[in-house]
């Protein structure tokens, strides 16, 4: 099988969003819990307001209800404050790869993938990825020890739209699709 080789000039938004991609997949069970979370909330305030208008005695309801809504308040400022972490850290990141100018080049090979930029260079298996998949608009590589976080992202934007294509061909030859919504 030929090698396919492609060159990705560094570009600050596209690895901005390709990293604040990986943290919404991660924190996407989280908000799931945030919701339920929130119905609970809601229901056990219904249920106190309905005991409280007929007995006013020792209403446990109440209790659960502040707790519910604690918790809920606890869980959504944990995550806004994890996305304002992470921002700060992709954005002192991304500066750093754009005055180091972090080109990187990927090889696509019969055996292997292979990655290079300045600071790192990798050479990975294709027994390595357990499947491929399709979320929005990226190509998600994942990989045999973590299931649900991607190891490899590629974004499909107009400005990479012919690379994107020879990428996703390459990779459908070397890979099992999953679709990303099963997989969660």
């Amino acid at each position: 099988m030929d090698t396919l080789r492609i060159e990705f000039p560094f570009d600050r938004e596209v690895f901005e969003r390709e990293q604040m991609l990986i943290w919404h997949l991660l924190w996407r069970k989280r908000k799931r819990t945030i919701k339920n979370t929130s119905i609970f909330a809601v229901v056990f305030i219904v249920f106190a307001l309905l005991i409280y208008f007929e007995d006013t005695s020792g209403n446990i309801y109440w209790l659960l209800t502040v707790l519910y809504v604690l918790y809920v308040l606890h869980l959504f400022l944990d995550l806004r404050l994890s996305k304002k972490k992470y921002q700060k850290r992709i954005d002192r990141v991304a500066g750093r790869f754009e005055m180091e100018k972090m080109d990187c080049v990927y090889e696509f090979s019969g055996d292997m993938l292979k990655y290079k930029d300045k600071e790192k260079q990798f050479e990975y298996n294709w027994e390595l990825f357990l499947y491929y998949s399709i979320y929005k608009n990226y190509l998600l590589l994942f990989h045999n020890d973590n299931m649900k976080v991607p190891m490899l992202i590629f974004e499909d934007n107009a400005l990479y739209a012919e690379k994107f294509e020879q990428v996703k061909s390459f990779i459908e030859s070397k890979l099992e699709y999953r679709d990303y919504e099963l997989i969660y």
